[in-house]
């Protein structure tokens, strides 16, 4: 099968709190890629990543 990644494809199994699918990580991807398209307006490039990683904290403490 996979040897290398097995013991992580197969966690699951293990740890019943974990999810099946990746469905909440694909959603979290959906609106920060929508919202990148805003960072056009961000002002220069530097200013565009300090937004996107502020951007990436807050929805990762949305999580919590």
């Amino acid at each position: 099968m996979y040897p290398p990644h097995y013991e992580g494809l197969t966690a699951f199994v293990d740890d019943p709190s974990l999810p099946l699918d990746n469905n909440a990580s694909e959603r979290d991807f959906q609106h920060h890629a929508k919202l990148r398209l805003q960072s056009l307006f961000a002002g220069s490039p530097e200013g565009a990543h300090r937004w996107a990683t502020l951007l990436g904290v807050v929805r990762t403490a949305q999580k919590v």
